[in-house]
Protein backbone atom coordinates (compact mmCIF):
# COMPACT_ATOMS: atom_id res chain seq x y z
CA UNK A 1 0.00 0.00 0.00
CA UNK A 2 1.60 3.64 -0.91
CA UNK A 3 0.50 7.01 0.34
CA UNK A 4 0.73 9.51 -2.78
CA UNK A 5 1.69 13.30 -1.32
CA UNK A 6 1.42 16.27 -3.73
CA UNK A 7 4.12 19.09 -2.86
CA UNK A 8 2.08 21.95 -5.05
CA UNK A 9 4.46 24.84 -4.81
CA UNK A 10 7.04 24.77 -2.24
CA UNK A 11 8.68 28.35 -1.62
CA UNK A 12 10.81 29.33 -4.11
CA UNK A 13 8.84 29.29 -7.87
CA UNK A 14 6.65 31.69 -9.31
CA UNK A 15 3.85 32.25 -11.45
CA UNK A 16 6.51 32.65 -14.28
CA UNK A 17 8.06 28.92 -13.34
CA UNK A 18 4.85 27.58 -14.27
CA UNK A 19 1.59 29.84 -14.77
CA UNK A 20 -0.23 26.84 -12.88
CA UNK A 21 1.35 27.08 -10.04
CA UNK A 22 -1.26 27.39 -6.84
CA UNK A 23 -0.01 30.43 -4.52
CA UNK A 24 -3.40 32.04 -3.67
CA UNK A 25 -5.46 29.92 -0.98
CA UNK A 26 -8.12 29.69 -3.79
CA UNK A 27 -5.66 28.01 -6.01
CA UNK A 28 -4.50 25.61 -3.40
CA UNK A 29 -8.30 24.40 -2.78
CA UNK A 30 -8.58 23.82 -7.16
CA UNK A 31 -5.22 22.22 -6.66
CA UNK A 32 -5.80 20.06 -3.75
CA UNK A 33 -9.36 18.89 -5.54
CA UNK A 34 -7.69 17.61 -9.18
CA UNK A 35 -5.14 16.12 -7.25
CA UNK A 36 -7.36 14.26 -4.74
CA UNK A 37 -9.00 12.98 -7.82
CA UNK A 38 -5.97 12.19 -9.35
CA UNK A 39 -5.25 9.95 -6.43
CA UNK A 40 -3.53 11.87 -3.86
CA UNK A 41 -4.68 11.45 0.00
CA UNK A 42 -1.79 14.30 1.24
CA UNK A 43 -0.86 17.13 0.76
CA UNK A 44 2.05 19.43 1.59
CA UNK A 45 2.07 22.98 0.85
CA UNK A 46 3.59 26.13 1.66
CA UNK A 47 1.99 29.52 2.01
CA UNK A 48 2.94 32.56 0.41
CA UNK A 49 3.03 36.62 1.73
CA UNK A 50 1.38 39.07 -0.37
CA UNK A 51 4.68 39.57 -2.59
CA UNK A 52 4.61 35.86 -3.37
CA UNK A 53 7.29 34.92 -1.58
CA UNK A 54 7.68 32.00 1.21
CA UNK A 55 6.22 32.90 4.52
CA UNK A 56 6.08 31.40 8.09
CA UNK A 57 2.96 33.38 9.15
CA UNK A 58 0.85 31.06 10.97
CA UNK A 59 -2.34 33.63 10.06
CA UNK A 60 -1.79 32.52 6.64
CA UNK A 61 -1.82 29.17 7.37
CA UNK A 62 -4.81 29.20 9.46
CA UNK A 63 -6.41 31.06 6.68
CA UNK A 64 -5.29 27.58 3.86
CA UNK A 65 -6.42 24.89 6.28
CA UNK A 66 -9.80 26.28 7.34
CA UNK A 67 -10.55 26.43 3.50
CA UNK A 68 -8.50 23.72 2.53
CA UNK A 69 -10.27 21.04 5.31
CA UNK A 70 -13.66 22.27 4.17
CA UNK A 71 -12.62 19.77 1.03
CA UNK A 72 -13.00 16.70 2.92
CA UNK A 73 -10.54 15.10 0.49
CA UNK A 74 -6.90 15.27 2.16
CA UNK A 75 -4.68 15.16 4.58
CA UNK A 76 -3.06 18.94 4.32
CA UNK A 77 0.25 19.19 5.76
CA UNK A 78 2.00 22.39 6.63
CA UNK A 79 5.79 23.12 6.06
CA UNK A 80 7.76 24.49 8.70
CA UNK A 81 11.18 24.99 6.74
CA UNK A 82 12.73 28.39 6.91
CA UNK A 83 14.69 28.31 3.68
CA UNK A 84 17.32 30.65 4.69
CA UNK A 85 14.61 33.33 6.30
CA UNK A 86 13.14 31.79 9.77
CA UNK A 87 14.91 30.80 13.17
CA UNK A 88 14.26 27.33 14.41
CA UNK A 89 12.34 29.43 16.69
CA UNK A 90 9.98 30.54 14.38
CA UNK A 91 9.64 27.65 12.45
CA UNK A 92 8.14 25.74 16.05
CA UNK A 93 6.40 28.98 16.55
CA UNK A 94 4.47 28.61 13.10
CA UNK A 95 3.39 25.00 13.95
CA UNK A 96 2.12 25.19 17.37
CA UNK A 97 0.29 28.68 16.19
CA UNK A 98 -1.35 27.45 13.24
CA UNK A 99 -3.25 25.05 14.42
CA UNK A 100 -2.15 22.36 11.77
CA UNK A 101 -2.14 18.24 12.65
CA UNK A 102 0.26 17.69 9.91
CA UNK A 103 3.78 19.39 10.04
CA UNK A 104 7.05 18.78 8.15
CA UNK A 105 10.66 19.34 9.90
CA UNK A 106 13.61 19.88 8.35
CA UNK A 107 15.67 18.19 10.58
CA UNK A 108 19.01 19.74 10.31
CA UNK A 109 17.14 23.34 10.50
CA UNK A 110 15.76 22.23 13.59
CA UNK A 111 18.98 21.24 14.88
CA UNK A 112 21.02 23.98 13.55
CA UNK A 113 23.94 24.85 16.32
CA UNK A 114 24.02 23.94 19.87
CA UNK A 115 21.45 25.92 21.48
CA UNK A 116 18.97 25.56 18.60
CA UNK A 117 19.22 21.92 19.74
CA UNK A 118 18.17 22.98 23.43
CA UNK A 119 14.97 24.45 21.80
CA UNK A 120 14.82 21.34 19.23
CA UNK A 121 14.17 18.67 22.28
CA UNK A 122 11.55 21.47 23.62
CA UNK A 123 9.86 21.54 20.02
CA UNK A 124 9.69 17.66 19.77
CA UNK A 125 8.22 17.55 23.26
CA UNK A 126 5.89 20.14 22.72
CA UNK A 127 4.68 18.69 19.28
CA UNK A 128 4.05 15.09 20.89
CA UNK A 129 2.18 16.42 23.35
CA UNK A 130 0.10 18.47 20.99
CA UNK A 131 -0.26 15.57 19.02
CA UNK A 132 0.89 16.69 15.87
CA UNK A 133 1.87 14.91 13.47
CA UNK A 134 5.46 15.37 12.04
CA UNK A 135 7.24 14.27 8.94
CA UNK A 136 11.13 14.47 9.37
CA UNK A 137 12.65 15.69 5.87
CA UNK A 138 16.20 14.47 5.84
CA UNK A 139 18.64 15.36 3.13
CA UNK A 140 21.80 13.13 3.71
CA UNK A 141 22.35 10.00 6.00
CA UNK A 142 23.98 12.33 8.29
CA UNK A 143 20.47 13.34 8.96
CA UNK A 144 19.39 10.23 9.17
CA UNK A 145 22.11 9.25 11.95
CA UNK A 146 20.80 12.75 14.00
CA UNK A 147 17.49 11.98 13.42
CA UNK A 148 17.78 8.16 15.30
CA UNK A 149 20.23 9.27 17.90
CA UNK A 150 17.63 11.78 19.47
CA UNK A 151 15.14 9.04 18.73
CA UNK A 152 17.48 6.82 21.18
CA UNK A 153 17.78 9.46 23.34
CA UNK A 154 14.17 9.46 23.74
CA UNK A 155 13.70 12.89 22.40
CA UNK A 156 11.55 11.73 19.56
CA UNK A 157 9.15 9.69 19.79
CA UNK A 158 10.49 6.45 17.71
CA UNK A 159 6.78 5.21 17.48
CA UNK A 160 5.29 5.96 14.29
CA UNK A 161 8.08 7.90 13.17
CA UNK A 162 7.78 9.43 9.29
CA UNK A 163 10.55 11.04 7.25
CA UNK A 164 10.90 12.31 3.90
CA UNK A 165 14.46 11.58 1.95
CA UNK A 166 15.18 14.13 -0.63
CA UNK A 167 16.93 13.01 -3.36
CA UNK A 168 18.97 16.05 -4.95
CA UNK A 169 19.02 19.73 -4.04
CA UNK A 170 17.55 23.04 -5.33
CA UNK A 171 19.54 24.65 -8.24
CA UNK A 172 21.24 21.40 -9.50
CA UNK A 173 19.08 18.92 -9.15
CA UNK A 174 20.88 15.32 -8.41
CA UNK A 175 24.44 16.82 -9.99
CA UNK A 176 26.73 14.85 -7.66
CA UNK A 177 24.35 12.50 -6.12
CA UNK A 178 24.85 8.70 -5.40
CA UNK A 179 22.61 6.63 -7.33
CA UNK A 180 19.52 6.41 -5.96
CA UNK A 181 19.82 2.83 -4.24
CA UNK A 182 22.65 3.64 -2.64
CA UNK A 183 21.52 7.10 -1.43
CA UNK A 184 18.15 5.40 0.22
CA UNK A 185 20.25 2.29 1.87
CA UNK A 186 22.77 4.97 3.06
CA UNK A 187 19.64 6.92 4.69
CA UNK A 188 17.41 4.07 5.82
CA UNK A 189 21.20 2.18 7.33
CA UNK A 190 21.46 4.44 10.82
CA UNK A 191 17.63 3.59 11.63
CA UNK A 192 17.22 0.58 14.22
CA UNK A 193 13.46 0.07 13.07
CA UNK A 194 12.96 1.07 9.38
CA UNK A 195 10.81 3.69 9.86
CA UNK A 196 7.48 5.20 7.21
CA UNK A 197 9.47 6.80 4.97
CA UNK A 198 8.27 8.80 1.62
CA UNK A 199 11.17 10.01 -1.72
CA UNK A 200 10.98 12.83 -3.49
CA UNK A 201 13.62 13.44 -6.11
CA UNK A 202 14.07 16.32 -8.47
CA UNK A 203 13.85 17.18 -12.33
CA UNK A 204 12.91 14.86 -15.03
CA UNK A 205 13.63 11.67 -12.93
CA UNK A 206 11.01 12.46 -10.08
CA UNK A 207 8.86 9.89 -11.58
CA UNK A 208 11.01 6.99 -11.80
CA UNK A 209 12.76 7.62 -8.40
CA UNK A 210 9.45 7.67 -6.64
CA UNK A 211 8.45 4.59 -8.57
CA UNK A 212 11.63 2.33 -7.68
CA UNK A 213 11.30 4.14 -3.59
CA UNK A 214 7.90 2.37 -4.14
CA UNK A 215 9.16 -1.05 -4.94
CA UNK A 216 11.17 -0.78 -1.82
CA UNK A 217 8.54 -0.06 0.55
CA UNK A 218 8.76 3.46 0.67
CA UNK A 219 5.71 6.32 -0.03
CA UNK A 220 6.24 8.96 -2.87
CA UNK A 221 5.78 12.87 -3.13
CA UNK A 222 6.09 14.03 -6.48
CA UNK A 223 4.42 17.91 -7.24
CA UNK A 224 6.08 20.93 -9.01
CA UNK A 225 7.71 21.79 -5.82
CA UNK A 226 10.37 19.99 -6.95
CA UNK A 227 9.54 19.10 -10.69
CA UNK A 228 7.27 20.54 -13.43
CA UNK A 229 8.43 18.26 -16.04
CA UNK A 230 6.42 15.12 -17.16
CA UNK A 231 8.47 11.60 -17.34
CA UNK A 232 8.65 12.46 -21.07
CA UNK A 233 10.56 15.50 -20.72
CA UNK A 234 7.32 17.97 -21.49
CA UNK A 235 6.12 20.61 -19.48
CA UNK A 236 3.12 19.04 -17.22
CA UNK A 237 -0.34 20.69 -17.59
CA UNK A 238 -0.58 20.73 -13.19
CA UNK A 239 -0.18 18.92 -10.40
CA UNK A 240 -2.86 16.89 -10.79
CA UNK A 241 -0.90 15.88 -14.19
CA UNK A 242 2.11 14.89 -12.00
CA UNK A 243 -0.25 12.71 -9.46
CA UNK A 244 -2.18 10.62 -12.48
CA UNK A 245 1.40 9.85 -13.59
CA UNK A 246 2.87 8.27 -11.04
CA UNK A 247 -0.50 6.95 -9.78
CA UNK A 248 -0.73 4.94 -13.20
CA UNK A 249 2.92 3.86 -12.82
CA UNK A 250 2.46 2.50 -9.27
CA UNK A 251 -0.98 0.52 -10.19
CA UNK A 252 0.85 -1.00 -13.42
CA UNK A 253 3.70 -2.09 -11.10
CA UNK A 254 1.01 -4.05 -9.06
CA UNK A 255 1.20 -1.24 -5.50
CA UNK A 256 -2.47 -0.60 -4.17
CA UNK A 257 -2.48 3.23 -3.62
CA UNK A 258 -4.43 4.13 -0.46
CA UNK A 259 -7.00 7.31 -0.14
CA UNK A 260 -7.54 9.29 3.00
CA UNK A 261 -8.59 6.48 5.76
CA UNK A 262 -5.68 4.05 4.91
CA UNK A 263 -3.22 6.90 4.92
CA UNK A 264 -4.25 8.08 8.59
CA UNK A 265 -4.01 4.04 9.49
CA UNK A 266 -0.26 3.95 7.81
CA UNK A 267 0.53 7.95 9.47
CA UNK A 268 -0.89 6.29 12.90
CA UNK A 269 -2.97 8.79 13.23
CA UNK A 270 -6.94 9.17 14.70
CA UNK A 271 -9.89 10.11 12.93
CA UNK A 272 -11.13 13.57 14.27
CA UNK A 273 -14.04 13.60 16.08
Amino acid sequence: MVIVSVAPNGGRLQKEDHAALPLSVAELVVCARACRDAGASLMHFHVRNDEGRHSLDAGLYREALKDLEAEQGLLYQISSEGLGHYAPCEQARCVFESGCRFASVAWREMNAGEQDRAAARRFYEEARERSVHLQHILYAPCDAVGLWRMVEDGVIDGEGLCVLFVYGEYGRGIDGMPPLDEFLDACLRPFGEVPLWFLCGFGIGEGEYVLRGARRGGHVRVGFENNVLRGDGGEAEDNAERVAEVVAGLRECGQEVVGVRETRALLGVQQPE
